[in-house]
């Protein structure tokens, strides 16, 4: 899974920072791996993690909330 964050305004604005994990759909909490990014976030390494809020498993529909990152970005 690949998440791509852009940020349109405020300090960071036209910078972004990637997130890659496996799909591992059925874990409550799940570990992302922040691999860098654009402008201040270029070189940023760090990690984030998702918590589970609901899934739906007839339709396959799930909704994530509370994104948690952990990064020191390149000012």
């Amino acid at each position: 899974m690949y998440v791509d964050f852009i940020f349109t305004s405020g300090r960071f604005n036209g910078s972004s920072f990637s997130l890659f994990t496996r799909n591992m759909s059925l874990d409550i909490v799940r570990a992302l791996a922040i691999v860098g990014g654009r402008c201040v976030f270029s070189i940023a390494r760090g990690f984030a993690l998702t918590e589970l809020n609901f899934i739906n498993m007839t339709t396959g529909w799930r909704c994530y909330y509370r994104l948690q990152c952990y990064f020191v970005p390149l000012l």
